[in-house]
């Protein structure tokens, strides 16, 4: 009777820390994800910002 006790307090503490382990997992997917939309998204103005400084720049020197 007392293994069988010992042994569920054994499993419940094995599946808590593997369910603790997936969510950290999970976590750590999610703003890594995240966290690569947001640097994609930086690139894309980046370069819309460039493109429109050298469209201003060509209508520039056209009125010189």
């Amino acid at each position: 009777m007392e293994a069988d006790v010992l042994e569920n307090e054994n499993t419940k503490k094995n599946t808590t820390k593997k369910a603790s382990k997936k969510a950290k997992k999970k976590a750590t997917r999610k703003s890594t994800k995240k966290s690569s939309k947001k640097t994609s998204k930086k690139k894309a103005t980046k370069s819309t910002k460039k493109k429109k400084d050298s469209e201003s720049v060509s209508e520039d020197s056209d009125m010189s």
